[in-house]
């Protein structure tokens, strides 16, 4: 019952998705099956021992949709672990959206929490068929973004999707709103427990010897129809000879007929029995083969005990028809687990190792770690997460690694190297730059400990591969950073050193390297050696990329191309990239980035109609499946737009809600928001002191390295200067920058930068026979690639490409909305936008993620703006004054 599966390449307990049998003694309750077929959203919450689970099984028995039943324990407070459940179960629903959901969450360590759950939910409406997704034991999760991903599903499930919670306690989601528009059903301990009628058809199907009525109704009354503890009373009847004298000893709370009958139960078995079920109470779910490796018994004697407690109704539900696995009733495995801590002799701990290794034999690892963590077997827990920072790391799942590993005592973990470089990286990954060096620093005390003194019997190495490669690890992460901040000199002196110590080594990352030496070339503006690595990398096939890896090449040797001025080739790598995921029906969570690029290049021919189009295609991806930086760089080429057509408050708008989006990022940044606030400020600011200041900083912080030039992501902020500082004061400090750029670029063979500073370069000369050469020089270099920018943003003559000047419809929209009496917020024209679509508020509602009411609070508001009363009004108004087309 151990198959493949799973984000983290882990074995999958596929029992987990299978929901219980139900007892022979069932008892239907019709007016339940009523309650959750009338909602599409059920908690079902009540304490243990109430037949929760029984009762929804029951109603699935009657139900013709598909179902995704998941059991829920405590090692699935992870993440990774959930959604691989969740996909594996999907995939006997409809398996072209498993296999989308799998490919996403390969990707997924790149987006931010709120991305990823947009883009999950974006795929479970993608189901073809009515189904339910059934959750059980819900109350052992705790991890948040599983809690949060629940809170935003039922906010927007799909239309044909029923959801149903079953926990004992009520879970930490928001079901407020649900309950006041009276969607929500839900199923507590009075629905649940029997009446007297159904505590005597129970005992009718359960007593070979039938009770009278005085002793059903003392039971009842007794149990307060709790169906466990009327299970109980019936396993016990079964072995009563004078069910009056029974009767006479039965007293006390519920608590304590617990507690009675647990002891009742198991004085009644044999002294083999009762030591069996209490050493299984460590099992969530287990199997012949699991009980007889851990309770070190035959095989034979396994499947001998656990046949009698089937026949002697011990609580043990079979979890699939070919009888493989088992649980026990969840009431009675707490009541077992409870005793079997008193029995000393039992050895609690050994049983749990021994659970853990035969978990980890069947590489269900997750499992394994959960039962040497359980068992305090922290140096076997540390072992394994140990070995499998460097699978789970090269899988990109370093943050459910981090989970593992915080669960480890401190000790443990500042006692081995390879976590401490590892718990490093994973921060790393998360962007936590600062918290990161102390673990690398340790992880490196460890090693060099290890290496150079004999004292070293208190540090563990349990992967002694990776061990061996720490100094080389430790030095990516100092790469990693230096591309981060963008000092490619730093980055320069790790490469070559990187270089080095991997043909030494047994590293078997070599990309890592190579990529960071791509890198640290593009930081320099060395584009064509940039590009030659990067090309090579994306189609080595022995590098072992993942797909997900190799889109993400893409968009850089694309964006290497457009900084390179090599549009058409930037182009069609682009369009064949999407026509490739579109014909293959590959999740399209980079083709966002792919048609924003496309937007960049159309921006920069000049294009500017058809960069807001593919700007607008870009995020209709991105509102689901948005890619690592995408959200930041949609709000950058968008403000450069509005500030080409002098619409520069929209354009200061949209810089202050880009900067909320800034993505770390080791890829060089050219161009930055605070680049195009800085330019805001010298094109608008009256301040004409401020300008000069920061003129004057800027020269003076270039005049104080040792470098005659800006290093090439500074490149931007200095054409700014070159292109607004007064001439007649700044003319002869920045005319030799001017010309050592200009010479740069050209050396470097980046096109789109030498007709910028080609330019810009004319500001500086007086002679009108040279500002014509020049002039000339740059339409020249232009004419390649049909490159009209730079004269938009850089040209001194306002009339010299007239037709390019010509307004876009976005920008033209942009100013009719900003003389109205009261202009549409950015979110209002949105919704705008797609009521002239024909969507529907609900349709809205899943497409932007809010919830209904807010649509209906933008439409009552957007109306009120346009003096309208309806839709269509809306839609004919904003068509007549030149909202809409």
């Amino acid at each position: 019952m151990l198959k493949e599966g799973g984000i983290m390449n882990e074995k999958l307990i596929m029992s987990k998705l299978k929901k219980p049998d139900l007892p022979k003694a069932f008892v239907t309750k019709e007016e339940i099956h009523k309650g959750l077929a009338f909602s599409k959203i059920s908690l079902v919450c009540a304490p243990a021992g109430t037949g929760k689970s029984s009762a929804v099984s029951d109603w699935l028995n009657s139900q013709t949709s598909n179902y995704l039943w998941y059991s829920l324990d405590d090692w699935d407070n992870d993440f990774d672990m959930f959604l691989s459940y969740v996909i594996k179960g999907l995939e006997t629903i409809d398996k072209n959206t498993a296999k989308k959901f799998q490919e996403f969450t390969k990707g997924y360590f790149s987006l931010s929490e709120k991305t990823l759950i947009k883009g999950i939910i974006a795929l479970l409406h993608n189901v073809t068929v009515p189904w339910i997704l059934v959750l059980d034991d819900y109350h052992n999760i705790t991890e948040t973004r599983i809690h949060n991903l629940m809170s935003v599903l039922l906010m927007h499930l799909p239309s044909n999707m029923s959801f149903c919670i079953i926990s004992r306690e009520d879970p930490p989601i928001h079901f407020g709103k649900l309950r006041a528009q009276q969607k929500l059903y839900e199923l507590r301990m009075s629905s649940l427990k029997f009446n007297l009628k159904d505590t005597e058809t129970f005992f009718n199907s359960t007593i070979k010897a039938p009770l009278n009525q005085e002793q059903i109704n003392y039971f009842y009354q007794r149990s307060e129809g709790w169906v466990a503890g009327l299970q109980l009373i019936a396993m016990t009847l079964q072995e009563v000879d004078v069910i009056d004298d029974f009767i006479k000893t039965f007293d006390g709370n519920q608590d304590y007929i617990m507690d009675y009958l647990l002891e009742e139960v198991l004085y009644r078995h044999s002294d083999m029995s009762r030591e069996f079920l209490l050493k299984t109470s460590i099992f969530s779910y287990f199997s012949y083969e699991l009980c007889a490796f851990v309770l070190e018994l035959p095989y034979e004697t396994v499947v001998l005990e656990m046949e009698y407690l089937l026949r002697t109704n011990s609580f043990l539900i079979s979890l699939n028809k070919e009888k493989e696995w088992y649980r026990y009733h969840h009431l009675f495995r707490m009541l077992l687990k409870q005793q079997l801590r008193g029995y000393k002799d039992l050895n609690l701990s050994h049983l749990c190792k021994r659970a853990g290794i035969w978990y980890e034999d069947q590489e269900a690892y997750q499992e394994a770690i959960f039962y040497y963590l359980e068992g305090e077997q922290f140096e076997e827990a540390q072992r394994l997460i140990e070995k499998r920072f460097t699978v789970m790391d090269m899988e990109l799942n370093s943050a459910s690694w981090l989970d593992l590993a915080k669960r480890l005592p401190l000790e443990y973990l500042k006692s081995s190297p390879v976590l401490c470089l590892g718990y490093g990286w994973a921060l790393l990954d998360q962007g936590n730059i600062h918290d990161c060096q102390k673990w690398f620093q340790k992880s490196k005390e460890l090693y060099d400990t290890v290496h150079l003194t004999e004292k070293s019997d208190s540090i563990k190495i349990h992967d002694p591969d990776t061990f061996e490669n720490i100094p080389i690890m430790l030095l990516c992460s100092k790469a990693y950073i230096a591309a981060i901040n963008g000092k490619y000199e730093s980055l320069l002196s790790y490469t070559e050193e990187l270089t080095k110590l991997a043909r030494n080594s047994r590293y078997s990352r070599q990309w890592i390297i190579e990529s960071f030496v791509g890198m640290m070339h593009w930081g320099q503006g060395n584009l064509i050696d940039a590009l030659k690595i990067m090309i090579n990398l994306k189609e080595d096939a022995s590098n072992g990329l993942s797909k997900s890896v190799r889109h993400t090449f893409t968009w850089i040797i694309a964006e290497i191309y457009i900084q390179k001025g090599e549009l058409t080739r930037a182009k069609l790598l682009l369009e064949n990239a999407i026509e490739t995921i579109l014909e293959n029906n590959d999740l399209p969570f980079l083709v966002a980035t792919y048609y924003m690029l496309l937007a960049l290049i159309e921006s920069i021919r000049g294009h500017r109609d058809k960069a807001y189009n593919f700007l607008e295609t870009s995020k209709v991806y991105g509102y689901r499946f948005e890619f690592m930086d995408w959200r930041y760089k949609y709000h950058l080429l968008k403000s450069r737009l509005y500030m080409q057509d002098g619409l520069y408050e929209q354009a200061e708008a949209c810089i202050q809600e880009g900067k909320q989006y800034r993505f770390l990022n080791p890829a060089p940044e050219v161009l930055t928001l605070e680049d195009l606030s800085f330019w805001l400020l010298m094109l608008t600011d009256a301040d004409e002191s401020k300008k000069f200041f920061l003129v004057d900083e800027a020269i003076k912080k270039l005049e104080e390295t040792s470098l005659d030039l800006p290093a090439y992501n500074e490149e931007m902020h200095w054409k700014i200067i070159l292109n607004q500082a007064p001439v007649e004061i700044y003319g002869q400090r920045l005319l030799p920058i001017c010309e050592k750029l200009l010479e740069r670029g050209k050396l470097q063979q980046r096109d789109l930068d030498i007709i910028d500073y080609t330019l810009i370069l004319r500001r500086f000369i007086q002679d009108s026979s040279q500002k014509k050469n020049l002039l000339n020089s740059a339409k020249i270099y232009s004419r390649r690639e049909g490159i009209l920018q730079p004269f938009i943003e850089f040209a001194e003559e306002n009339n010299m490409l007239e037709d390019i000047n010509v307004m876009p419809f976005e920008a033209r929209r942009a100013q009719i909305n900003k003389n109205l009496p009261e202009p549409l917020t950015g979110r209002e024209l949105e919704i705008l936008l797609l009521i002239a679509k024909g969507y529907s508020n609900q349709e809205i509602s899943n497409h932007l993620f809010i919830t209904h009411s807010t649509v209906k609070s933008y439409n009552n508001r957007l109306f009120s703006k346009l003096e309208v009363k309806r839709r269509t009004e809306a839609v004919a108004k904003a068509k007549r004054i030149g909202l809409l087309k």
